[in-house]
């Protein structure tokens, strides 16, 4: 403790610039930055937003997040009270941070989770581990009736839509049903063997389940709810003006999948379908992108989305 203590004074005798006084300076840099990141590297970085990404002595991208004021964001990870392991081991491995402007709402979630899935970053927990949404499929029984069915839905598996929780598909579900009296049992909210059609109180079932009710009549029908519903086929751009109307940002869905995004000149041309593929970034449509452009879609404007066919 005695050679500490000299060495530490000798240590301030010599410290001519006051660095150490400022690195113990509650409201200092110094003291809160990662020992490998270079103070200048965060000065320079804008308050916009945008996506962020810290970056290791390899230059590998390690974590990525988004934020309205990336400055501000970044500051943010640094100053926290929580001193854990985890905290501590993405701090020692920043040697940069890097980012790109997202002006768009539309683009900075989709950009985000794309950017983790492409990178796998080490310190980044959402996006990464696969949580099984619930999926609504559809399939042809052996008597020719489109049925629907409710399950958990994988990472490989293709629904015709997904969603978070159970609740919420049952409850859209029901509104379809009852909306174009579907036969709750061929739309799989009832089990076949459980008696009478009677799931949904506020409806009389035309007997789709015991063949009262023909084929083509009820797939028909239930083809017509899915296209309001459910939209599986459709192929639709949505577009999305900047604030300073300098730019609009593009997705592009094409027979219900997310094919990807871009940033065009206001005055592009939407209407060459295969023009748009040729500028996009594409990405893996999984439940994750998915959910998240549903999630938007409910909000969205009509005005915003241009429909090629559906």
């Amino acid at each position: 403790a005695l050679a500490t203590s000299t060495l530490f004074g000798l240590l301030l005798e010599h410290d001519k610039s006051d660095f150490i006084a400022n690195a113990l300076n509650p409201l200092s840099l110094e003291g809160l930055m990662p020992p490998n990141l270079l103070k200048s590297d965060y000065l320079a970085l804008p308050e916009k937003q945008g996506v962020y990404y810290f970056l290791n002595q390899k230059k590998e991208i390690i974590y990525v997040g988004k934020a309205k004021n990336i400055k501000k964001r970044i500051h943010s990870h640094f100053t926290t009270n929580s001193d854990s392991h985890a905290k501590r081991g993405l701090m020692n491995s920043i040697h940069a941070v890097d980012y790109q402007l997202v002006e768009n709402n539309l683009l900075i979630e989709l950009i985000e989770a794309t950017e983790i899935k492409n990178h796998w970053p080490r310190y980044n927990r959402s996006m990464k581990r696969f949580s099984l949404n619930y999926g609504l499929f559809l399939f042809e029984d052996r008597n020719g009736y489109s049925r629907l069915s409710i399950g958990r839905s994988g990472k490989h598996d293709k629904p015709i839509k997904s969603y978070r929780t159970l609740n919420e598909l049952k409850a859209e579900l029901k509104s379809m049903i009852i909306d174009y009296e579907l036969c709750p049992r061929l739309a799989g909210l009832q089990p076949l063997s459980s008696g009478a059609c009677n799931y949904v109180e506020e409806l009389n079932c035309k007997g789709a389940c015991e063949q009262k009710e023909g084929m083509e009549t009820y797939n028909e029908r239930l083809q017509k709810a899915m296209k309001e519903y459910i939209s599986n086929e459709s192929t639709f751009v949505v577009k999305e003006v900047s604030k300073d109307q300098s730019n609009q940002a593009i997705v592009l869905v094409e027979k219900g999948r997310y094919k990807g995004y871009t940033t065009l000149s206001i005055d592009a041309d939407l209407s060459d379908l295969e023009q748009l593929k040729k500028e996009l970034h594409t990405a893996y449509d999984d439940q994750d992108l998915s959910y998240l452009l549903q999630s938007y879609l409910k909000n969205a404007s009509p005005e915003n989305i241009i429909v090629f066919y559906t």
